[in-house]
């Protein structure tokens, strides 16, 4: 699963780089083999797992306890932030490598 803790169903072949296909049902059989976890996520409609090891967090997750103890700086070319719409819906985040923008659409 992603780095971040959590993945939705949509994210899991693109992080891979795996064949666009549904994955939801192989996501929700590794949950029934205790593999994974389905979570909610407020605001999300859909389903999201937490891989087993981060049981632990969850409920400090949940009641807003865990807090980051460390910084790390993401290129645009990270893994994590390849798919523009998963970098907004975890870190309300969107970015645009301006250098393949045309020069008078840039903002910086």
């Amino acid at each position: 699963m992603p780095c971040v803790g959590h993945c939705a169903p949509d994210w899991v072949a693109d992080y891979y780089r795996l064949p666009r296909r549904p994955y939801l049902a192989k996501l929700h059989a590794l949950a029934d083999q205790g593999e994974l976890i389905p979570i909610r996520v407020e605001g999300w409609k859909h389903d999201a797992f937490v891989h087993r090891d981060h049981a632990p967090l969850l409920d400090d997750a949940a009641n807003g306890k865990l807090t980051s103890t460390v910084t790390t700086v993401l290129s645009p070319f990270d893994p994590v932030m390849w798919d523009r719409k998963r970098a907004a819906a975890l870190f309300d985040f969107d970015y645009v490598i301006e250098c393949y923008t045309p020069a008078e659409k840039r903002k910086y």
